[in-house]
């Protein structure tokens, strides 16, 4: 339900999500399929807040883990910051 709702949004890139674009396999049109599958980890999520909201979402990307924070406002969702994890 709150990946649904944050879709429904315009998604902005902060300035160092945009950056990771440059340097990484990592694409906007990849984001937007990784909120389709991802989960919402609601323990490591800051639903308390009065004005917007965070969620820490956990998916994959090539097989491997990514996690994104989102800071979700009533107009817009933000992706904050991603975390892919390395192939071992």
């Amino acid at each position: 339900r709150i990946l649904k709702n944050i879709r429904s949004k315009d998604i902005v890139f902060s300035d160092r999500v945009q950056a990771s674009f440059d340097t990484q396999t990592l694409d906007s049109l990849a984001l937007h399929t990784i909120l389709r599958k991802a989960d919402v980890n609601m323990s490591k999520s800051n639903t308390k807040l009065d004005s917007c909201k965070i969620y820490f979402v956990e998916g994959d990307l090539k097989e491997r883990p990514i996690y994104l924070t989102i800071e979700n406002c009533s107009e817009t969702a933000t992706i904050q910051h991603v975390t892919l994890d390395l192939p071992h």
